[in-house]
């Protein structure tokens, strides 16, 4: 199964960002993410996927408390405003041996 995200926020041209998934109702009980989740663009080239990484230690965002290992970080750089939105799959696997497929989709804002 593929939970499509689409609460990304559009990012500037050329940006260097990090897309972060949070855990929100994907995981079941206490299961985690383990090992290293991956990443492949599917809109097009442009953009360059630093090595995604988990929260090593518990976080606090809007006031919501998330365990370490439940939030996964996506770098992303080079996307351009002229290809408009972009898809990226990522695939993580949980403690429980389940693996969860996420599409993140973002747009580009126009230059100024």
């Amino acid at each position: 199964m593929t939970i499509i995200l689409l609460e990304f926020p559009s990012l500037s041209e050329g940006d260097i960002d990090s897309l972060r998934i949070f855990d929100e109702d994907f995981l079941r009980g206490s299961e985690v993410f383990s090992g290293t989740p991956t990443a492949a663009e599917q809109t097009s080239s442009d953009l360059t996927i630093g090595t995604l990484t988990l929260n090593g230690s518990a976080i606090v965002r809007d006031g919501v408390s998330y365990a370490a290992n439940t939030v996964i970080s996506v770098p992303v750089q080079g996307q351009l405003e002229a290809t408009g939105e972009y898809s990226i799959k990522v695939t993580a696997s949980t403690d429980a041996t389940r693996t969860i497929n996420f599409l993140c989709k973002f747009g580009v804002d126009p230059s100024t």
